[in-house]
């Protein structure tokens, strides 16, 4: 038995999308227009891995003594909130993108539970 490729498995299960092109299959022709609609960005923004290689370096700097380990500790912390700050951002502006393209009005509220006024722009 010889190993297949992850795509290779998908192109025997599931078939080429080329073969679905010519079949008309109205689900692909839907995502092929959202993405010329969107454009085809990549999934993972330079910044998250400059800041993936900021963790990498204070890892190792950790593991070689150059760092105490309470300090690396704390900077690989505030490494790890800067990521997720960053992807929620990243996430909110593609969410916003998606919503623009398929037609749907955006959210602009936050939970009426909270009692924050997320909407509201402020005293004036």
């Amino acid at each position: 038995m010889t190993k297949k490729t992850l795509a290779e498995w998908w192109e025997e299960t599931y078939g080429s999308s080329a073969k679905q092109a010519e079949e008309g299959d109205a689900a692909y022709d839907e995502v092929e227009a959202l993405y010329a609609k969107l454009g085809k960005e990549p999934a993972v923004d330079a910044s998250v891995e400059v800041i993936r290689k900021e963790m990498a370096a204070v890892y190792r700097d950790m593991r070689s003594g150059r760092i105490d380990c309470n300090d690396g500790t704390r900077l690989a912390y505030v490494l790890d909130l800067l990521r997720k700050s960053h992807e929620s951002t990243v996430v909110k502006d593609r969410l916003g993108i998606l919503e623009k393209a398929v037609g749907v009005k955006p959210d602009n509220g936050g939970p009426d539970w909270l009692g924050l006024p997320f909407g509201d722009a402020g005293p004036e």
